[in-house]
């Protein structure tokens, strides 16, 4: 489904140029995501995938350029304040804390809360919508599979209530199968209007789950349409 320009954008990025020091490594990014919606970013290793979302994050300062979420500027706030506006990025890799139990791992995705009080119940209501993590709940999440370590990954990120969730490469390392499950989760929070904006590589995964698709080289986007127009 194409995103339909007579809607309000939830984020727009527009001549977004963002690097390391003073390098730029992405130049003139021009994109938007909408409620309930899908939207891949797909590059290649280097293509600059990861410095866009890390910007989107506050973690990365823009060179140039305007980032607008919810009608408000996001241009040079830090990370923690991001979070606390709704736009929560689930790293590239293990992004879970090792040491610590699968519930504890959910306890600590919900910091930027004020409703401390509700926080308990809904651990519980995510570890009852997640079996497998459930069946593990008070063991270390290091112990985990790559896929229930994804998911786990997502269900922390999902605990502070996001507005815009980001995904760095959520297929790094999974097999076929466990790509499958973090996709019908990715879909499940679709299904609650939250837009999720997904940075992954060349892999038919990329298109299958998104709505609209932008393909990102050198650091520039080159192409962008409705995700089943893409062929990988």
């Amino acid at each position: 489904m194409a995103l339909p320009d007579r809607l309000t954008p939830v984020l727009e990025v527009s001549g977004l140029h963002a690097g390391y020091g003073m390098r730029d490594v992405v130049s003139g990014i021009d994109l938007r995501l909408f409620a309930g919606t899908v939207v891949s970013i797909i590059g290649a290793a280097g293509s600059g995938k990861s410095a866009i979302l890390l910007a989107l994050a506050g973690a990365l300062r823009p060179h140039k350029g305007s980032i607008t979420f919810a009608d408000r500027t996001v241009r040079r706030i830090p990370v923690f304040e991001s979070v606390r506006r709704g736009i929560v990025l689930v790293p590239q890799g293990r992004a879970i804390f090792g040491a610590l139990s699968v519930r504890e791992n959910l306890e600590i995705g919900a910091w930027v809360r004020r409703d401390r009080w509700s926080i308990d119940s809904e651990v519980d209501a995510f570890l009852e919508r997640f079996p497998k993590l459930g069946a593990v709940a008070d063991q270390q999440a290091w112990r985990l599979d790559a896929g229930d370590g994804q998911i786990l990954a997502i269900a922390r990120a999902l605990m502070s209530k996001p507005q815009l969730l980001m995904l760095d490469e959520p297929s790094a390392e999974l097999d076929p199968a466990e790509i499958a499950h973090v996709l019908r989760v990715i879909r499940q929070v679709c299904v609650e209007d939250m837009p999720v904006l997904l940075a992954e590589r060349p892999a038919p995964f990329a298109v299958q789950l998104a709505d609209y698709a932008y393909l990102l080289e050198g650091g520039r986007i080159v192409r962008e349409g409705p995700a089943r127009d893409f062929t990988l």
